[in-house]
């Protein structure tokens, strides 16, 4: 059953009794309009009998933040058959140099990323970034929406729940690893040499 206007809350309360008073106790409700995580969380606080919440119109349009910005920067350059790490050194317009990993650290919950070179190893860490086009192909097959879901459903307990709190300012934190850094420094240097 889809409610998608009106006092979510009330309706939701009469649908379900009226649905459970009926015997069709398995019908879920999903409610939609104009909601964000703050109404949602407000109506679970209100334990709302809500089975699914459609928040497609805030999800589309983020209105606390309506534009991302997003630069493609060049990061390393083949020629021949060496390798040379590029980065920009703009203050606005930092990049990090050479082919990246990030990599995730967990002991319990979900501590850090790293972001650190592919070649690297990070003790006690999983890797993020995977090819998906590799020659303007896919690289392997497309997980469907349900291994999507139940991927989602599993990561997400891994991460410390102060995370998960709209009301709280937690900042996860995101590190450069040694090796990166070390590329950083030099490709700068180089960089700074060049341009002399």
């Amino acid at each position: 059953m889809v409610i998608d206007s009106g006092d979510l809350y009330d309706l939701s309360v009469k649908a379900r009794k009226m649905l459970d008073e009926a015997g069709l106790d398995y019908v879920q409700i999903l409610v939609m309009s104009d909601l964000d995580e703050y109404k949602i969380k407000k109506m679970q606080d209100m334990k709302a009998p809500v089975d699914i919440y459609g928040a497609a119109t805030e999800v589309l349009n983020v209105t606390d933040a309506p534009k991302l910005e997003v630069v493609y920067k060049l990061s390393e350059l083949q020629e021949k058959n060496k390798i040379i790490p590029k980065m920009k050194l703009s203050t606005k317009k930092l990049s990090l140099p050479g082919k990246k990993q990030v990599f995730r650290i967990k002991k319990d919950k979900y501590l850090c990323d790293i972001i650190g070179l592919d070649n690297e190893e990070v003790k006690d860490s999983r890797k993020l970034l995977c090819p998906v086009i590799k020659n303007g192909k896919l690289a392997g097959a497309l997980p469907d929406i349900e291994t999507i879901h139940s991927y989602y459903k599993r990561d997400i307990e891994n991460f410390p729940t102060s995370l998960l709190d709209i009301e709280n300012k937690y900042q996860y934190e995101v590190k450069i690893s040694k090796n990166l850094q070390k590329l950083i420094e030099k490709t700068r240097s180089e960089i700074i040499k060049n341009h002399s």
